[in-house]
């Protein structure tokens, strides 16, 4: 018999159900804190089965650091953590600095399918139940209840919704009334990982190695004009992403968008100069396994709960973030630990609708700040001042700053839940302190940030981002 040892905290029953619409990483780690928190929960997803794909990405610091409460999965989660040494090159293989530790506010990379398959095994291995082929094509709510619609017309309902089923998701309109449409980036990223071996049957791809070693991870982060690809090259598995622009016409949100290594080959060889070593690793990637992912830029959402408090929603059905600000995958489970944390402190199911808005109000700014980051990292690398570069090269690495990295989410949920809680019922002043220090938020735009951009303004605001 299996012994459970996670969570090694474990709260009394809240009385709270919850039902989680989509089963990424968002919806997946908050069922997870759900679980810890008391609260009975299923998660709904619309794919039929397991589909790990994707590429890569980073967790960071503030979202590690809840693993404390689940040591058995962050030890498995550690031995599926890449052990990367960075190097940072040119596009045309100038080598500019490293190899180098990955920088420590990055946190550690993951190679996504496997971290997927992990949280998946975890979830079943809780006895959280998990409903595939839901597809959910409206949200309602009552007084007391939130509920979503299923394509066959079936209704399931609980005491709160988490939206948690990506940009695509239908609850837009009922949290805001209607769906903002995003808008272009101008670019997109070409995403994919596949078994290694196939990759150094070439020995150019080699280059892209920490001292040609194959039994150790290996990251080269290549920066080109209007564009850059990060690359990852481990023992079994290697992975890139390759941010270009959009000009191709086959880029779409969407990983069943499936492509072959011809299609990035043609936009690298229109870019030019691109050292080999990259062009055969790109050309060594089987069918149809590459997706080109659209960049689409969306304006901070400051309403991420509906009216009456039954539908809420986290990670990217409320805030997408870019491929450059390394922080979409921490923020969504940020999320869920907030969210968790929340709806333990409501009180049972009747102040379900005021702990979903205090935790719209604690995280909205932050969420937010973060996403402009994404913002000011891209410009910064498509923008290189390389003179500057070769003369101080360790700006090239650009991590994320300590606001970002040394954050609890949930000892700040607890800390702020009373205050904000009045804030909300009778206006008392509340100063979210989640976010770069110095800075008072402001709104921003999308449009103006663009604006701003291209008419060689700084994007960076008042107050300490790093």
């Amino acid at each position: 018999m299996t012994v459970i040892l996670d969570p090694t905290e474990r709260h009394p029953s809240s009385g709270i159900d919850v039902l989680v619409a989509g089963g990424g990483v968002a919806g997946l780690y908050f069922a997870l804190e759900c679980l810890r928190n008391g609260h009975k929960v299923t998660v709904l997803e619309s794919r039929t089965d397991v589909d790990p794909a994707g590429d890569f990405f980073t967790i960071g610091p503030s979202a590690i650091s809840n693993l404390k409460y689940w040591p058995s999965f962050a030890a498995k989660l550690e031995d599926c953590a890449l052990k990367s040494m960075v190097n940072y090159y040119k596009h045309d293989g100038e080598h500019i600095v490293g190899p180098m530790p990955f920088a420590a506010n990055f946190g550690r990379g993951y190679i996504r399918p496997k971290l997927y398959k992990l949280l998946n095994k975890t979830i079943k291995s809780h006895g959280i139940k998990v409903r595939y082929g839901c597809k959910i094509v409206r949200y309602f709510e009552t007084e007391d209840r939130g509920g979503v619609e299923l394509q066959n017309g079936e209704l399931l309902t609980a005491d709160v919704v988490a939206a948690a089923d990506g940009v695509h998701s239908r609850s837009w309109q009922l949290v805001n009334g209607n769906k903002e449409e995003p808008t272009s980036s101008g670019h997109a990223a070409y995403r994919v990982s596949f078994p290694a071996e196939l990759a150094y049957k070439d020995p150019l791809t080699h280059k892209l190695l920490v001292d040609d070693n194959r039994n150790n991870d290996s990251m080269a982060f290549m920066v080109g004009p209007g564009c850059h690809a990060v690359c990852v090259l481990g023992r079994e598995t290697v992975s890139y992403i390759f941010l270009h622009k959009d000009d191709a016409g086959t880029s779409s949100e969407s990983w069943s968008n499936r492509l072959s290594a011809n299609d990035a080959l043609k936009t690298v060889d229109q870019i030019g100069g691109w050292d080999p070593s990259f062009k055969a690793l790109v050309r060594a990637t089987p069918k149809n396994a590459l997706v080109d992912w659209k960049l689409m830029w969306r304006n901070p959402q400051p309403i991420q709960a509906s009216p009456l408090g039954r539908v809420v929603q986290i990670g990217d059905s409320c805030h997408s973030f870019l491929p450059t600000s390394a922080n979409g995958a921490t923020q969504a489970m940020e999320d869920g630990v907030s969210l968790a944390a929340c709806l333990r402190l409501a009180g049972g199911k009747e102040g379900v609708p005021l702990a979903t808005k205090v935790h719209n109000k604690l995280r909205f700014e932050r969420v937010s700040c973060g996403q402009l980051m994404g913002l000011m990292r891209r410009e910064n690398y498509h923008k290189t001042d390389w003179n500057m570069l070769r003369q101080n090269p360790m700006k090239i690495a650009n991590p994320p700053g300590e606001w970002i990295a040394r954050h609890d989410p949930e000892a700040y949920a607890i800390e702020n839940f009373e205050a904000c809680t009045n804030s909300l019922l009778q206006g008392t002043p509340f100063k979210n302190t989640n976010i770069p220090p110095g800075y008072e938020y402001q709104p921003w735009d999308v449009h103006q940030v663009l604006k701003d951009a291209e008419e060689g303004r700084p994007l960076q605001p008042a107050g300490d981002w790093s």
